[in-house]
């Protein structure tokens, strides 16, 4: 198991998922019980769907769209879609705000530039912040903030 985890040929996602279920059988008791979660029949789940893709299909960017659906998806899986997730999209947005920073734009306005690096730093301190509602509303207005500089 060891030698799997530390892998460099592994998938972070499939590690993650797999983690997560070796240390909850580990910590697992026979006594506790199981909680069922409540089924949302297909019918319900596409009606959401539809509604949702009406409503924001022109007003969302693709990769909003992207960590919403991971967000509300996240409660099944207990997070570990998102997780991964916003793993590879912080990192793509830290590539991007420093694109940003670059441009003529924000490096002719020095308080454009500072709050660029400020965002940089937020990015860098989210490998110790949890996962909260906070954190995904701060990765979807730093996604708006990126598509407005660069396009």
């Amino acid at each position: 198991m060891y030698q799997y985890f530390n892998s460099e040929g592994a998938n972070a996602k499939t590690r993650l998922i797999l983690e997560q279920r070796v240390v909850g059988m580990l910590a697992s008791t026979k006594t506790e019980e199981k909680q069922e979660m409540k089924h949302i029949d297909s019918l319900e789940y596409k009606t959401f769907v539809n509604k949702f893709n009406e409503t924001y299909d022109n007003t969302l960017r693709k990769e909003q769209k992207d960590l919403l659906t991971n967000y509300i998806t996240s409660f099944s899986d207990n997070g570990l879609g998102l997780k991964s997730f916003l793993n590879e999209e912080v990192a793509r947005l830290k590539e991007q705000v420093s694109k940003c920073s670059e441009t003529d734009k924000i490096k002719n306005n020095k308080e454009f530039y500072n709050n660029t690096q400020r965002i940089l730093e937020k990015l860098e301190n989210y490998k110790k912040t949890p996962i909260t509602e906070e954190l995904v509303k701060e990765v979807f207005y730093i996604q708006d903030f990126v598509s407005e500089v660069l396009e």
